[in-house]
């Protein structure tokens, strides 16, 4: 069974009571504003919440895009690097071949 606030709690036992039977409306309309004031309070807790994860959300995309234009980058510089380094092995062989060939 759900946990209910004490307050509550205590007005739904005076509906219940012999003497409460005739104020049952006054009652019942306590226990909807506490409901209410209740709802407004974990309303506003969800909407805070909700602001935490976009601002979250918010700074894990601008970390991830950050990842990316470096991973980007590094790919570019590993591209260079072994282009670079088949290019000097294919003028050292080419050096290699020439200088046996004479």
């Amino acid at each position: 069974m759900v946990d209910l606030d004490p307050d509550i709690e205590a007005w739904i036992r005076k509906m219940e009571a012999p003497e409460g039977r005739n104020l049952t409306d006054a009652y019942r309309a306590r226990v909807d504003a506490i409901l209410a004031r209740n709802l407004a309070a974990s309303m506003h807790e969800l909407w805070d919440g909700l602001g935490d994860v976009q601002r979250t959300l918010g700074r894990a995309s601008d970390a991830s895009e950050k990842h990316a234009a470096a991973l980007v980058r590094w790919t570019k510089v590993s591209v260079f690097a072994v282009v670079t380094y088949t290019l000097l092995t294919a003028v050292n062989v080419w050096i290699s071949v020439a200088a046996m060939s004479k």
